[in-house]
């Protein structure tokens, strides 16, 4: 709809952890990673905290920092969801 306002990855992110209508195990979150300059893959169920723009991600046994708008896109079930422009 012409108007609407999009809503940002925070706010994304904010909807697949509390909303109860969502099922975090259906997301694939993709961002770029800076030192390789690729996309990489999470699952909304490793990231332990957001915050101050920063996601806090607990994968491979350690933690990382993930900026948050190194987020690209989420996909539900395989469709994209939303996408940055």
């Amino acid at each position: 709809m012409k108007g609407e306002r999009k809503i940002t990855a925070k706010e994304m992110l904010s909807k697949i952890k509390h909303d109860p209508n969502e099922n975090e195990w259906e997301y694939i979150i993709f961002y770029t990673d800076r030192i390789t300059d690729t996309l990489k893959e999470i699952i909304p169920y490793d990231i332990t905290e957001v915050d101050m723009g920063f996601m806090s991600v607990y994968k491979e046994a350690e933690y990382h920092l993930i900026p948050i708008h190194r987020i690209r896109q989420f996909q539900k079930n395989g469709v994209v969801v939303w996408r940055r422009d």
